[in-house]
């Protein structure tokens, strides 16, 4: 009896795992481009540093961005879209991680133009990794 509970319970974590794979392969990283910015200076259209997000993200400094309550709001990505203006793509936890370390450690002052990789998941992007665009 323990040794058939044992080979049904092995099934179902097989079965589960596969399709958990399947999920993840279907959906697939992808590489999103445009400026990141922290969600407190986009969502009040005009950053502490003066840039307006709305029409001109690579005012944005890094320095604005590293603010403690620019911080604590999250990151997003803004991607300019077929109209000229910016749609918004929030960066998940990890992102929030990663775009800090970026910030911190990259020699750009503003123009916070990158590259980020990951899956969107739920309208946020799920974060893999940011690198500088070109």
């Amino acid at each position: 009896m323990k040794k058939k509970f044992a080979l049904i319970m092995a099934a179902f974590v097989v079965v589960v795992f596969s399709t958990m794979i399947s999920a993840a392969a279907a959906t697939g990283a992808q590489t999103y481009t445009g400026y990141m910015a922290d969600i407190l200076c986009v969502d009040s259209g005009t950053a502490a540093d003066g840039a307006n997000m709305a029409t001109n993200p690579e005012n944005h400094t890094v320095m604005c961005a590293l603010m403690k309550p620019c911080i604590k709001s999250g990151y997003t990505l803004l991607v300019k879209n077929s109209s000229g203006s910016f749609d918004s793509l929030p960066l998940d936890k990890k992102g929030n991680k990663l775009a800090v370390k970026y910030l911190k450690n990259t020699d750009k002052t503003d123009n916070i133009y990158v590259n980020i990789t990951g899956t969107m998941m739920n309208n946020m992007i799920q974060v893999d990794g940011i690198t500088d665009a070109q």
